[in-house]
């Protein structure tokens, strides 16, 4: 297989489910029915504001929270730093070019993931956040720093280019691209650090808003050199409705959904023998329909709810939105677990070398990937599993905001629109996990 698409779109079959697809669907609906039936005989307030609240575990000593924090960046220094030079000086193949898995596999499948685990990890690693408080230490020396407004909206717009070129350019790992790519992200980086600060980063950088957003369902919490924990994916509750959210959550399910699309036999079909900017056209098209497609239902949902319930409230869609956090962590796992395990072997090998010279700076350059490591059956457990749990946790988050925000006469029949969304898309993504 061309390692450009593997980097591109993942790898490994979808198509060794333990069940029938029909026999998925049907039970995976029904678990998201009967959830919704006991949370409204069982949840009749809302507890994930409670649940948020971070219970401390220990403290740092501050001289062990700078040195440690001093490591993250050092580390997230080097990822990016690593990055640029092999896109400037390494031979454009991704076999020698470590880039493109740093790129695909490390920043966009790894570091957000495990921040579901253990808490906001590219805010640790990120060296952007080094500069950003240099200049929130500057200012605040003349000035206090004012609450951000700062809309989610370019993050959202920066997320869609890079789900474009991953998933609809034709050479997703050429070099080229990848130094426009990362070089934009770079600049904006900077930009947004040295000008806004802190809070303006973590708005504008597209890796940061993302792996915010799923560190809030993460049950570690680490702020200001103290370590807490609380009920997992109750951090979701506190994430407020910050303009453009449902932008942001709307591309990435767009993406993951077009991913599973694009290996359909259909989508091949269509495709045809189409190569280069053709293909790039087609699947451009594919991409925009399909985060336009989760944009109308999702859309399309809130306003039923509005409508049925008989209030209105500004920035509900933002503020359900993250309701689809759960979903799109969902989607995630299952359309980059298996590159994550497979790709990721092939990562740390080239991590020896990463500059193709001929090092071997930890003894394993020599070393081959294990496609046996993980068996298709455990993939495509996980894969299923991924989906329907992520739809099951949306439906609990989006009931206990509901709650909150659409309080009336009709409250209960209001909430059927967004169950109804769930359902199709945990049938659409369990459908594409088996056709692909």
């Amino acid at each position: 297989m061309d390692p450009l698409v593997i980097l591109g779109h993942g790898i490994g079959g979808r198509g060794d489910l333990p069940l029938p697809v029909g026999a998925l669907v049907v039970g995976a609906c029904a678990a998201l029915v009967i959830s919704f039936v006991v949370l409204l005989a069982a949840w009749p307030h809302p507890r994930l504001h409670r649940w948020a609240r971070v219970r401390p575990l220990c403290s740092l000593p501050a001289r062990v929270t700078s040195v440690l924090s001093a490591f993250g960046r050092v580390i997230g220094g080097l990822v990016v730093l690593t990055t640029v030079v092999s896109l400037l000086l390494v031979d454009d193949n991704p076999i020698e070019n470590i880039a493109p898995r740093l790129i695909y596999v490390f920043l966009w499948v790894v570091v957000p993931l495990a921040s579901v685990v253990v808490g906001d990890l590219w805010r640790w690693l990120s060296p952007f956040e080094a500069i950003a408080a240099l200049r929130d230490r500057r200012v605040a020396a003349r000035s206090p720093v004012p609450p951000s407004t700062t809309s989610l909206v370019p993050a959202a717009v920066a997320l869609a280019l890079f789900h474009w070129i991953e998933l609809s350019f034709h050479d997703p790992a050429g070099r080229s691209v990848l130094r426009v790519l990362v070089a934009g992200w770079v600049v904006a980086g900077v930009t947004a650090a040295w000008q806004g600060g802190t809070e303006r980063l973590r708005r504008r950088d597209p890796l940061a808003v993302w792996c915010s957003l799923l560190a809030s369902m993460s049950p570690v919490v680490v702020r200001d050199g103290r370590i807490g924990w609380r009920v997992p994916g109750s951090g979701l509750a506190e994430v407020g409705r910050p303009a453009g959210l449902t932008l942001v959550v709307a591309v990435v399910l767009g993406g993951t959904t077009f991913d599973g699309v694009s290996r359909t036999q259909q989508w091949a079909e269509l495709l045809g023998t189409r190569t280069g900017w053709s293909a790039t056209l087609v699947n451009t098209i594919g991409l925009a329909l399909c985060t336009a497609g989760v944009v109308a239902l999702y859309t399309g949902a809130v306003v039923a709810m509005e409508r049925m319930t008989g209030r209105s409230v500004a920035g509900t869609a933002d503020r359900l939105a993250v309701a689809l956090v759960p979903v799109a962590v969902g989607y995630s796992l299952a359309h980059y677990f298996s590159l994550a395990v497979f790709e990721g072997q092939f990562l740390v090998i080239q991590a020896s070398d990463p500059f193709a010279r001929g090092w071997d700076l930890f003894g394993w350059r020599a070393s081959y990937p294990s496609y046996t490591a993980v068996s298709t059956t455990t993939i495509a457990v996980v894969q299923a599993a991924g989906v329907v749990l992520g739809h099951l946790i949306g439906v609990v988050v989006g009931h206990d905001l509901a709650l909150r925000d659409l309080e009336g006469r009709h409250f209960r029949r209001g909430q059927l629109p967004l169950l109804g969304a769930m359902m199709v898309f945990t049938s659409l993504g369990l459908w594409l996990l088996v056709s692909a």
